[in-house]
């Protein structure tokens, strides 16, 4: 256990070396400078964990069901992708008009619900 968290350590620490270095140059894909502007670190990293709840926690509970197949459990993680498809959208309006963290709050309770509604699996609230 502690030599794979010792490579997985290793793997993120390369790879967050890596994107630094990716994106030094005139052109990066998404530049640094943007990270210290303001509520833009604070957002992005609050962001990161609710994607993280809402994509990890569900599909570990649906994994751990037994007599259900990887298919029917991905095809029960479906409503997650299309809400996010729907939503993206609105997004930026309703930061604008609201400021974050209403949309935060929404956004990373909208898709716990349609996720339970939908699979059924509220255990692990």
């Amino acid at each position: 256990m502690r030599e794979r968290l010792t490579l997985l350590s290793g793997l993120a620490l390369l790879s967050g070396t890596a994107f630094l270095f990716a994106e030094r140059h005139e052109r990066a894909m998404l530049p640094l400078g943007l990270l210290r502007r303001g509520r833009l670190p604070m957002s992005a990293a609050v962001a990161l964990r609710m994607t993280y709840g809402a994509l990890l926690l569900p599909s570990l509970q649906l994994q751990h069901r037994p007599g259900t197949s990887a298919l029917l459990d991905g095809v029960e993680l479906l409503p997650l992708p299309v809400l996010v498809m729907v939503t993206s959208p609105l997004a930026g309006s309703l930061v604008t008009r609201f400021g974050p963290r209403p949309a935060m709050t929404a956004g990373m309770g909208g898709p716990v619900v349609v996720i339970g509604r939908c699979c059924g699996c509220w255990a692990w609230f």
